[in-house]
């Protein structure tokens, strides 16, 4: 069976698909929790006066993310609480304080450069226009402000100005991240090992022949884009794809497939026509 990759969107198409279907839906079934024999009604997830909905009848990465973020909020508790238990186990071999323990071990290897608080200032920047969309640009600079507050719930200080709050809002969530970095990379050489099984990724069956295709056929890992010709995030990702696979020839494809938005009018006519310039060999 032929080992498929797939692009980011292909989960916002089953996502599309859900809730399409989910919004035609006119009778009401009610939300019940019922205790069911495990041999036989295992698949079973819900059931109503006329019927039964089973696991399969959803999309498989639904009940994914559903298990998998609770695992990975898990995880995470998990891993702070073992290697705290561990430094406090390091620590008292050293015979010192756990805080004397990090400071020497994890906090030491950590700086914060001008670069990476500007790096995360841009990316801030970003995600407030992606936000905003076009209202953002529009704003006053005062304004701009006024929005970044409230979006990272910076509360006034008047012995402070709004840049120096920024840049210590920044390096603290700079310096969090590194020392997770660290802890785990101490951890890693020290050989400790977390035993918590992950949930199982759902695995797709994507109908790949007869698409247009950029690669070779024999290539061992398969990307499939469903893309729309009117998306600016189309196009935006359709550089970094090409260069993913001239990166690596002969090691990937790329499968290209038509995903039209109805909220754009001009993108399915364009597929059309891209379906019948790749019959006619163009």
């Amino acid at each position: 069976m032929e080992r498929l990759v797939v692009a980011t969107r292909l989960l916002s198409v089953y996502l599309v698909c859900f809730f399409a279907i989910s919004a035609c839906g006119t009778q009401r079934v009610e939300n019940t929790i019922v205790n069911m024999n495990k041999e036989s009604s295992e698949n079973i997830i819900a059931t109503y006066s006329s019927g039964q909905i089973l696991q399969d009848d959803l999309p498989r990465n639904i009940l994914y993310n559903e298990e998998f973020r609770p695992y990975k909020r898990k995880l995470n508790r998990i891993r702070k609480a073992i290697a705290e238990k561990y430094f406090e186990h390091c620590a008292q071999k050293e015979n010192i304080s756990i805080e004397k323990f990090k400071e020497k071990y994890i906090l030491s290897r950590i700086s914060v450069t001008e670069s990476e608080i500007e790096a995360r200032y841009a990316k801030a920047i970003n995600m407030l226009k992606d936000r905003y969309k076009y209202r953002f640009s529009k704003l006053s600079l005062t304004e701009q402000k006024t929005k970044m507050r409230e979006y990272f719930k910076i509360a006034p200080d008047y012995d402070k100005t709004f840049e120096m709050q920024v840049k210590e809002l920044f390096i603290k969530r700079i310096v969090t991240d590194k020392e997770q970095e660290e802890m785990g990379r101490f951890l890693r050489n020290e050989g400790l090992n977390i035993y918590l099984s992950p949930p199982v990724p759902p695995h797709y069956d994507i109908k790949t022949t007869g698409y247009p295709t950029i690669g070779a056929s024999t290539a061992p890992v398969t990307l499939v884009t469903f893309s729309d010709f009117q998306c600016p995030y189309s196009k935006q990702a359709a550089p970094a794809l090409k260069k993913l696979v001239e990166t690596f020839p002969g090691k990937v494809r790329l499968v290209f497939r038509s995903f039209p938005l109805e909220r754009h009018p001009n993108a399915q006519m364009a597929a059309e026509a891209a379906a019948c310039a790749g019959e006619q060999g163009k």
